[in-house]
């Protein structure tokens, strides 16, 4: 365990090993604490299977990120940049599958994508919302659009716009 202390020996942070299971084994979560005016509190954690929780002292996923409000800001420093996220597959960032990324220059946010875009309603079932295809079409209620624009509901039928 480290203790870091104030000038008045007053715990202001630690970080901490911390045997994960039974006596017979040597797994370990890392624990960084940090102190909030009234006592050490747990801040972030890396666990046995290197998962990241911030906020999480249980990440089941390699990064985790629990609590309420704002969870996640990403800044590009410069006054003019496009922060980015990137989606890759493979080891050592092989082939970027998509990019979520903010166009100063134009004020837009921008989704590419190798494949199609899909946004989907939350709603547990296979529905299609908006579909764009790599070619340029976009597909409402419909996977593959046969126009620029085509619509597929069970209220209007099929309609495809050139």
């Amino acid at each position: 365990r480290i203790i870091f202390e104030d000038h008045s020996d007053a715990t202001l942070a630690q970080i901490q090993a911390s045997h994960d299971g039974d006596a017979d084994n040597t797994r370990g979560d890392l624990i960084f604490s940090t102190n909030n005016g009234t006592s050490l509190t747990e801040a972030m954690r890396i666990g046995r299977s290197q998962n990241v929780g911030i906020g999480a002292n249980n990440a089941s996923v390699k990064l985790d990120l629990e609590g309420t409000g704002e969870l996640l800001g990403i800044c590009d420093a410069a006054a003019d940049g496009s922060p980015a996220i990137h989606f890759y597959q493979g080891s050592g960032r092989a082939a970027e599958r998509v990019k979520l990324t903010y166009q100063d220059s134009g004020d837009n946010f921008e989704i590419d994508s190798d494949g199609a875009i899909s946004l989907k309603p939350n709603n547990g079932g296979s529905d299609v919302g908006v579909y764009i295809v790599a070619a340029g079409k976009v597909g409402v209620g419909i996977t593959a659009p046969a126009a620029a624009l085509h619509v597929s509901s069970s209220l209007v039928g099929n309609a495809a716009l050139c």
